[in-house]
């Protein structure tokens, strides 16, 4: 597997995780009306099937108050994990 591949499916992990660890739990449905996007394709990034464009991650980390530094530095951590420790993995916490 290739970095594109490891970064959605790390991405759209970590995404889903903040957005769960929000003060409120924030819906999909509500985290699609925070940022604008359509549900079914943010819903489709947390599931790693789509690899967002920069403007769409800043529309997400605008829309979510997500901290821009936190979130890819966690990536790259488990990016670097994950190709250390070959390709077959689950990330679900």
């Amino acid at each position: 597997m290739d970095d594109k591949h490891f970064f959605k499916i790390v991405f759209g992990e970590n995404l889903r995780q903040k957005r769960l660890e929000m003060d409120q739990k924030v819906t999909i449905k509500k985290a699609a009306s925070l940022t604008n996007l359509n549900e079914d394709y943010l819903g489709r990034i947390e599931r790693g099937e789509k690899l967002p464009s920069v403007h769409t991650i800043f529309q997400l980390f605008i829309g979510l108050g997500i901290s821009i530094d936190e979130i890819f530095k966690d990536v790259y951590m488990q990016i670097e994990i994950l190709k250390k420790n070959g390709t077959n993995f689950h990330i679900h916490k």
